[in-house]
């Protein structure tokens, strides 16, 4: 399954991580009927910053749309060396999730400098910013 953010820009400069664009369309659902079934997501932001000393995140958050899976693996980019750079931050999971119903969320986040747009299509020239992923049951 996947899904792709349909905007193709939007601005949050925010030191806190939330859902990408403050939307459930970034997210994932599943129901796994018994419980140990396998899950594996990948996700990419695409997103530039206006300076550049920014640091831009993609983690994924499991039943959360605010808090970041605590096993995977969540990246950063580093900071790129001038403006309007266009960055491509990943984040993977790969694990159980239990039984019943859940989702998982492609997280952003970005520390507060200059302005950071984030890319939802591939409006940008780029890949586009995505979640996709296989649950096994």
């Amino acid at each position: 399954m996947r899904a792709i953010e349909t905007t193709s820009s939007y601005t949050y400069t925010v030191d806190t991580f939330r859902e990408a664009n403050a939307s459930p369309v970034n997210r994932l659902n599943w129901f796994h009927p018994l419980g140990g079934g396998m899950v594996q997501v990948n996700a990419i932001n695409e997103c530039s910053n206006t300076v550049g000393n920014a640091i831009m995140y993609c983690a994924l958050g499991l039943d959360s749309t605010s808090v970041t899976v605590t096993s995977g693996c969540s990246l950063a980019h580093i900071p790129p060396a001038s403006a309007g750079l266009l960055q491509t931050p990943g984040a993977f999971f790969y694990g159980t999730a239990g039984q019943g119903r859940h989702f998982m969320s492609r997280l952003e986040r970005s520390n507060v400098v200059g302005t950071t747009n984030w890319f939802g299509n591939v409006a940008a020239g780029g890949l586009g910013s995505c979640i996709h992923g296989t649950i096994w049951n």
